[in-house]
Order: structure tokens, then sequence, then C-alpha cells
């Protein structure tokens, strides 16, 4: 046997003289380690230390809790690592409603369920009041969710979104569009409107004043939009105007309503 072959086998096995070597700490190391797994597997699985005594829903703003609690479905008294996140999170998520669900044991007798709901970018009446997730999911807005300052897409019934989104897309990436440009500009808009041909106006408050924009680049003149209406002049004149077209290089186009007079153009 070569020097080298015996220099390593020396370095892995105990020597002559009992000094405890490399190999031997491994065997040990790994000894205790497989003891403490197996008593926390028996202190996990085959005592009563950690039996389910509480379940704590996290997260909710608008579903109720009860709702929550009856589809998980969790009971009490079984032992805790006996609960199954996965199961639970497959129960929560056939509610629509719900975007994300983590599900946790929380030491020593609680499981801890962390909701997270779709939340509205958009609204949408037809008949009732829907809301428009950030996914572009069309749900029926609870009573108990808040009205938010949010636009208000017409133009189109739900059956026929549900057919076809490519609108309810078009609305969610002008939002974040004009929220891009200048966040305040959400601020001011009640409405947007689908029209027969798939383009989307804008609806100004506080009278709806209508606004259209350029169907080949949609995006290009919101910054002008903005500028226009946070001037106090504009913004207080926006009951008189009934129309703002976007559709014109490098201007404006405002058209009031019949019974007033005023500049038909602006730079």
């Amino acid at each position: 046997m070569s020097k080298k072959r015996r220099q390593f086998i020396y370095r892995f096995w105990p020597s002559r003289d009992g000094t405890v070597t490399v190999f031997m700490v491994l065997l040990i190391v790994g000894a205790i380690g497989f003891g403490i797994q197996k008593g926390v597997e028996y202190l996990k699985y085959d005592t009563d230390l950690f039996i389910v005594k509480d379940v704590v829903v996290k997260g909710t703003t608008y579903l109720p809790q009860k709702r929550i609690l009856k589809l998980a479905n969790v009971q009490t008294g079984i032992k805790l690592f006996n609960v199954r996140e996965e199961v639970i999170r497959a129960r929560l998520l056939q509610n629509k409603y719900i975007k994300n669900v983590i599900v946790k044991h929380t030491l020593p007798s609680t499981v801890t369920i962390v909701i997270q709901e779709r939340q509205p970018e958009l609204f949408l009446a037809d008949g009732t009041l829907y809301f428009i997730d950030a996914e572009g999911l069309i749900l029926v807005k609870p009573k108990s969710m808040p009205m938010k300052e949010l636009p208000i897409v017409s133009g189109r019934r739900v059956a026929e979104l549900l057919k076809n989104r490519q609108p309810v897309y078009d609305a969610l990436k002008l939002i974040r569009r004009i929220r891009t440009v200048d966040e305040d500009l959400v601020h001011f808009i009640s409405g947007m409107i689908i029209t027969p041909d798939g383009d989307i106006q804008l609806e100004i408050k506080p009278r709806g004043t209508r606004v259209i924009l350029d169907p080949v680049h949609p995006y290009s003149k919101l910054y002008a939009l903005a500028e226009f209406i946070k001037k106090p002049v504009n913004f207080n004149n926006l009951g008189k105007i009934q129309l703002i077209d976007l559709r014109f290089e490098n201007r404006l186009i405002i058209r009031y309503k019949p019974s007033v007079k005023g500049p038909v153009n602006r730079g």
C-alpha cells in the first residue's frame, strides 16, 4: 500500500493509539442528530404537548372570518402537526375572492391562516356593481368591501367581457399607465367607457367631461391632460366642458357645452 493511501485511511479511521478521528466525530454527530430528530418527531406526533386549541385568521378586510373558518375546516383537539397546510390552502383557494393563503403552525396550539384578498383595481357597472382585480378577474363587489375611489368601467356587459377580456386588460393597462404618469390624475377620473370600436374614453369629475384618447398612442398626452386639469382655472370650469380631445398633435381640443361660449383649442 502506498504511503499516500495509508495517510488517507488514517485520517478517516481510528488510529492505533485510540485517537478519535474525523470519521468517529462524524459518526457521533450523525447519531446525535438522528436521536434529536426522532425525539422531535416523538414530541410532535406522539405526545399531547401540541394540540390545536385555536384557529386564527389574519389579513381579511371584507371576507367574513366565519366563512374562512368554515371553509378551512380545521378541527380543534387534534395534534397540531397533523394539520396539513396544503390541504387547508387548497380548500380556501376555492373561494375566488381569495388570491393567496399562508397556513402555518404557531406553537404551542394555534393554526394561523393568513389571507390575501383580491382587491379592486377598477369597478364595473352592469345592473349590479362588480370589481376588476389586478389579474382581470371580474367579481361581484361584496357589500362589506369598502367603496374605493376608483374609476367605473362601462360600455360592455359582464357577459361580453367574460367571453373577451381584452377590453378589461386594456383598461387595467391604461389605469396603471395613468398612475405612472401622474398618480393624482387617477383621482380626477370617475369612469372609463369602452366604445363600440374597443377604444377607451375617460370621464372626468365632477360633471362627467368626456376625454377622447389617441387610439394609436393612447398614453402620449396623459401628462398634458393632467397638467391641464390641475390648473385651477381649468378645474373650476370642467363643469362647462363637454369634451377634451387628445387625438390631435401638440394640442388639446376643448368642446364646451352648447350653452357655454369659449375657445375650442388649447395649445
